[in-house]
């Protein structure tokens, strides 16, 4: 009512009430989904950071686990000489997979 008011006082047969209606709802309805979106992207980003965390904890216990056995395999390795054992953090994976396999 106000804008056909509005467009009476301007007299300019160009205004169109129904188009500015549902461009109205139109960016209504787009701002609604601009919002969605926002939260997923804030939502992804508290995943992916805490995702990162519990990887960085993994690793750092497996670090600590890692110089634990380093230790005492080096107390073995004084203790005798013959035997040597060797122990990498994270060592050849695949190759390790291969050995395994045969």
């Amino acid at each position: 009512d106000e804008f056909a008011e509005i467009k009476r006082e301007i007299q300019d047969d160009t205004l169109d009430l129904d188009r500015f209606v549902k461009m109205t709802e139109e960016l209504e309805k787009y701002k609604e989904n601009l919002q969605q979106l926002e939260e997923r992207a804030k939502s992804k980003k508290q995943l992916e950071s805490a995702f990162r965390k519990a990887v960085r904890e993994r690793n750092d216990i497996l670090l600590e686990q890692f110089n634990a056995y380093k230790l005492e395999i080096q107390k073995i390795n004084e203790s005798q000489s013959e035997l040597k054992i060797s122990i990498d953090f994270k060592g050849d994976r695949d190759n390790f997979k291969s050995q395994m396999k045969t």
